[in-house]
């Protein structure tokens, strides 16, 4: 199941709301999760916090572990490409001064050049660390999110 930080509330309590969808996944035999931090909810541009609420996958890895321990396999997204929100667009004449990683991290969509720098690729995989040190034990690098293009393409809906 994908479990998100969005939309998880239970009586205006976002934990009660996220421990309620587990037990429910424990009751009815599912022992797989997703945890996401999922997208902004409809009609939202930007994704904030509900208040007291998770904000971020790890946060969820962390309060899966620490409350059903390991009853569940937990798969975190993985993104190779560097995170969307991390991926900026380069200016004119700015790809000859890339690194040799940044240059292969490199997309091109519609005529535009786009790239996850390395200091923010450093992040990433940093907090992909942290994701797996805190239980997950399976890394999903398909999500429609992990290529520029497809960033671009869903932007548009």
């Amino acid at each position: 199941m994908h479990l998100t930080c969005t939309n998880m509330e239970k009586d205006g309590d976002p934990v009660a709301g996220v421990k309620d969808a587990l037990q429910q996944c424990l009751d009815g035999g599912i022992r797989n999760i997703v945890a996401l931090r999922g997208d902004p909810p409809a009609g939202e541009d930007e994704w904030t916090a509900a208040e007291g609420g998770f904000t971020c996958a790890l946060d969820l890895v962390k309060f899966i572990r620490k409350e059903f321990g390991d009853t569940f396999g937990i798969a975190v997204a993985g993104y190779p490409e560097g995170h969307p929100n991390a991926i900026t667009e380069l200016k004119d004449g700015e790809e000859a001064n890339l690194s040799e990683s940044e240059l292969a991290r490199c997309s091109h969509f519609d005529g535009k050049t786009y790239v996850c720098k390395d200091a923010d690729f450093k992040t990433e995989m940093v907090y992909l660390k942290e994701k797996v040190d805190a239980g997950a034990g399976k890394i999903d690098t398909s999500h429609k999110d992990n290529t520029i293009a497809a960033k671009i393409a869903f932007s548009h809906r």
